[in-house]
């Protein structure tokens, strides 16, 4: 994982959804991790997650508990992040 910033010092959050479904227990790390830090979050035409608005000190734990529940996360930068909504290509 790279580390990737958003101008403010706060991180994104690249979460991939098979055929745009969350069941179970990626479903429910999914919402604990959202209530619990506050996130923010935008939906790619792709029908995958771009948490936002992610402090660093949260970054591993966030890490974690997503990929206890069974999803794949990328970090990425915001110019990459700029590029795949204006573009639409991931």
């Amino acid at each position: 994982m790279e580390c990737c910033l958003k101008g403010d010092g706060r991180h994104f959050l690249g979460v991939h959804v098979d055929n745009g479904r969350i069941k179970g227990k990626a479903k429910l790390a999914l919402r604990e991790v959202i209530e619990k830090y506050g996130l923010s979050i935008c939906l790619t035409p792709n029908q995958n997650l771009i948490l936002c608005d992610i402090r660093p000190g949260w970054k591993q734990t966030i890490s974690r508990a997503l990929r206890q529940g069974g999803l794949l996360v990328y970090w990425f930068a915001m110019c990459h992040f700029i590029c795949c909504i204006k573009t639409g290509v991931y």
